[in-house]
């Protein structure tokens, strides 16, 4: 529905326009995408697609790929496979440490929940996110998954509420805010 879409316009926005070093992990989607589709931001082009479907060159992309690199604000950390918790937490926990993070984008939830226990898995989660930000004072955007909507769908338009983000009673206990990007996709 325009999460990840979202969340790359408001990373390249944090780390361009606001100066905030800024972290991306991304654990569903390959880090040569998540580069090309923030540069795309940046240029406002779509690196995200063949050069001939997108009206671009390779030397654009590598211009606008060099330039999000000498900001250096921009770290890219997701290894598009599903991790542990343990293991994003540490990486948060040094990447704020060592190199002065402030913002970090963590997608998507679902990536690090444990299926025999979701319920569970995700509450731990969720409010391990909330101390880590709140101990190292820093910002965490997760995206997260809706359950299935009742009545008119997501696809279709539908209302999103609270209730249907997956593991929403930990996020609405925990999180500062929830957002809910909401269009009709079959129109």
């Amino acid at each position: 529905m325009g999460k990840t879409d979202f969340c790359t316009q408001s990373i390249e926005f944090d780390a361009m326009q606001l100066n905030m070093m800024t972290a991306v992990i991304y654990l569903e989607q390959p880090p040569v995408e998540t580069v090309k589709r923030v540069a795309g931001k940046h240029a406002h082009k779509p690196f995200h697609i063949p050069p001939e479907e997108g009206g671009y060159t390779q030397e654009e992309l590598a211009e606008t790929i060099d330039k999000l690199d000498a900001c250096d604000r921009l770290i890219f950390g997701g290894n598009f496979a599903a991790s542990e918790w343990e293991d994003i937490q540490a990486r948060i926990r040094f990447l704020s440490i060592a190199k002065g993070v402030k913002v970090f984008y963590l997608d998507n939830l679902t990536a690090l929940v444990d299926p025999s226990n979701e319920r569970a898995s995700v509450e731990t989660i969720v409010k391990g996110i909330a101390l880590l930000a709140q101990e190292l004072q820093v910002i965490i955007v997760l995206v997260c998954h809706l359950a299935t909507a009742e009545g008119v769908s997501h696809e279709e338009g539908g209302q999103v509420r609270l209730k249907q983000f997956k593991g929403s009673r930990a996020i609405g206990a925990f999180a500062h805010y929830a957002f809910g990007l909401e269009r009709n996709t079959v129109h």
